[in-house]
């Protein structure tokens, strides 16, 4: 801004007076107060009377005058300074605190909020809603904390299996509803005295009659602390005071039949033809990509397991889902035997850091475990759980010699990458990201060889047969990602059971 006025300043007279002034000015803020140096800016400048001469003159003049109101409320709270007072008025436009305004436009109608209101004064108040039902939310929480009372929870009685709330409860529950009930009121007190010359107090209700009938039986005598406690709404407390004998004057509006039945039949007007045809394809619309709606960003290798197109005796022999049932917390869990996924995730952590060329014999193994135990790679409870003859079987089968002689063996290989939905049984079109872990991957004469280890407990030829088709989609999303990855062909996929060393070679 000070450059565009320094630029007009060259050529108008009046801009180079207004820079004079503000010179002047800044020169003396240092030693002048800031309510006056605001008074010397309007009269220097004139403003008052310009602001006065724009349309809507009154408004604007009414915040030139409640700037100067700041600037004294800002002297009297012991601070000093322009600079200062500059960094005030931004941390109340920060804080979202608009300073309170003097006379506002006569044909302006203002909504605030009763916080907002409080100070302030006008001429005619709608106060409305008042039949709104109370914020009861902090009465119902699972614990209730006060800051006298303490806590007041529920108490579960786990033999009949029953809940129910407890005296401290209780009496916080009281406590919390009294204490929302007294701010209540306060701010209906504070709205009602907004108002110079009249309020208008409204409530929308169902049934107006039937609800005021209800307050008057409620009423025995004087009106007393138990029928305002009691009160669902600020109405309430109007209509309980009405109903005593309060000096206040009330009326039920009923809705105009006339009117509404005029509004009914406008609604009833039929549409045009053009609104007609739009409204038909709107409704016809089809989302063209409806099938990525359920489709995952991402998706792991492991996901895929059990997507198969086997037949019906292979469906029949898979194994059940497993169900998953809430437990009880064990504690003693350290002094017991490790579950099958655990042995199983041990087994994966030995095959993956053991060293290959210490694999001759059984003791070899056996002596790679107690090193890897040493190395807390793994803990002593899977230490003494891992099957060191199943590793053995291993590296004694073809299968493990064709991973002792290969040319590049990569094990616990991660990988991520896009593929195409449609590989994975999605939609076409779309991508998918594509994460996993392969057990061991080898490499023979430029092509690659899959190599996945299983723990699963089988025991007959059938289950084997089960087990395989369930990991079949597994493999393939392994081959598929280690072919993009190395630029190689899979040779082959092979499952490798450990549980009774056998390998199975699952169809690319």
């Amino acid at each position: 801004m000070s450059c565009r006025l320094r630029a007009a300043a060259k050529t108008d007279p009046k801009s180079a007076a207004f820079l004079q002034t503000l010179e002047r000015l800044r020169r003396q803020s240092a030693d002048t107060a800031v309510e006056d140096l605001v008074w010397m800016l309007l009269g220097e400048l004139d403003m008052l009377a310009l602001c006065s001469a724009m349309p809507d003159g009154e408004q604007r003049r009414a915040n030139l005058l409640a700037l100067t109101e700041l600037a004294q409320r800002f002297e009297q709270s012991g601070y000093r300074g322009l600079h200062r007072f500059v960094l005030w008025l931004r941390r109340q436009a920060e804080n979202s605190e608009e300073p309170a305004r003097g006379a506002q436009s006569a044909s302006a109608v203002q909504i605030v909020s009763i916080h907002h209101s409080k100070g302030l004064e006008y001429p005619v108040v709608f106060l409305c809603n008042t039949a709104r039902k109370f914020n009861t939310n902090d009465t119902r929480e699972t614990v209730l904390v006060h800051p006298e009372l303490g806590l007041g929870p529920k108490y579960t009685d786990l033999r009949r299996r029953i809940e129910y709330p407890t005296f401290a409860r209780r009496a916080i529950q009281q406590r919390l509803r009294r204490e929302m009930l007294s701010e209540e009121m306060r701010l209906l007190y504070v709205a009602m005295t907004r108002p110079k010359e009249r309020l208008y107090i409204t409530a929308a209700m169902t049934d107006p009659a039937s609800r005021i009938e209800k307050l008057r039986l409620s009423i025995a005598g004087k009106l007393g602390i138990v029928q305002l406690a009691a009160a669902a709404a600020p109405v309430d407390w109007l209509l309980l005071s009405i109903l005593s004998g309060g000096d206040i004057s009330y009326r039920i509006c009923e809705p105009d039949e006339s009117e509404t039945a005029e509004e009914h039949a406008s609604v009833r007007a039929e549409p045009d033809a053009g609104t007609l045809r739009r409204l038909e394809e709107n409704l016809a619309f089809v989302y063209p990509h409806r099938a990525a709606e359920s489709l995952p960003s991402k998706l792991t290798a492991t996901e895929l397991k059990g997507r198969r197109e086997a037949d019906a005796d292979a469906q029949a022999l898979a194994l059940d889902k497993p169900s998953f049932t809430f437990r009880r917390p064990d504690f003693a869990r350290a002094d017991k035997p490790l579950t099958g996924a655990e042995r199983g995730t041990a087994t994966h952590l030995v095959l993956q850091y053991m060293d290959f060329s210490a694999t001759d014999s059984l003791d070899a193994i056996r002596a790679e475990i107690e090193r890897l135990r040493c190395l807390r790679v793994i803990s002593d409870r899977e230490a003494e759980a891992v099957d060191a003859a199943a590793i053995d079987r291993l590296f004694r089968s073809a299968l493990g010699q064709r991973m002792l002689r290969a040319e590049q063996r990569e094990r616990e290989f991660k990988f991520s990458l896009l593929v195409d939905a449609a590989a994975l049984g999605g939609a076409a079109g779309e991508e998918q990201l594509l994460q996993g872990v392969v057990d061991c991957c080898i490499i023979e004469d430029g092509a690659l060889t899959v190599i996945d280890y299983k723990t699963d407990g089988v025991r007959t030829p059938q289950q084997l047969a089960a087990r395989s088709a369930y990991y079949a989609g597994q493999l393939r999303a392994y081959a598929m990602a280690l072919t993009r990855i190395f630029d190689l062909p899979v040779k082959e996929c092979v499952l490798y059971y450990l549980s009774v060393g056998q390998a199975v070679r699952v169809p690319v």
